[in-house]
């Protein structure tokens, strides 16, 4: 088992003792983040800007079409609509909604608290995902997103994109939210 591994673990183990849901998602970020390296990279031959499904033979739509726009709106201006995402995100929000579909009576604080759950892990996910890719790791995903060359990514403010960032204003809201509603 390699260092990022147990680094990985070590989070999962330390997020158990905050709350039983954050060591959940760590190790959920982890599971997907390998099923889409898998999916995406080339292991014989892992080339860096294989991501946001550049090399899956799937549908793309017309950055034209009404429908490319919204995404583009909601998901930020760089990231192109894909099947393979437009089909994923909608599985996953569905995944994280599960628990009112097995008895968990629905409540505005719990749709809050699901959508916060998987805002955190989208963001934790697409992290792992760099941070366990052969061409990126940390230092290479630092480089090469500074340099502008991650095309789904191409702002960088420090050690990390600009969407990051971004995603902490939903976190922070949506979390708030749940509070309140409780």
């Amino acid at each position: 088992m390699t260092t990022k591994y147990l680094v990985i673990l070590a989070a999962a183990a330390a997020g158990w003792f905050v709350d039983p849901m954050l060591a959940f998602i760590i190790l959920l970020s982890l599971g997907d983040a390998k099923i889409e390296l898998a999916i995406e990279v080339n292991a014989t031959d892992p080339q860096p800007n294989s991501g946001w499904a550049k090399n899956l033979k799937c549908w793309r739509a017309d950055p034209n079409k009404w429908y490319a726009k919204l995404w583009r709106c909601l998901l930020g201006s760089h990231k192109p609509m894909t099947a393979y995402h437009a089909w994923r995100l909608p599985t996953l929000i569905f995944f994280f909604h599960l628990p009112f579909f097995f008895g968990t009576p629905w409540t505005l604080a719990g749709e809050f608290k699901a959508l916060f759950w998987f805002v955190l892990y989208g963001t934790l996910e697409d992290y792992l995902w760099f941070f366990l890719h052969p061409s990126y790791g940390v230092k290479g995903f630092i480089s090469e997103g500074r340099a502008g060359k991650i095309y789904w990514m191409p702002k960088f403010f420090g050690p990390f994109p600009v969407d990051y960032y971004l995603a902490l204003i939903p976190l922070v809201i949506l979390k708030c939210l749940a509070v309140n509603f409780a």
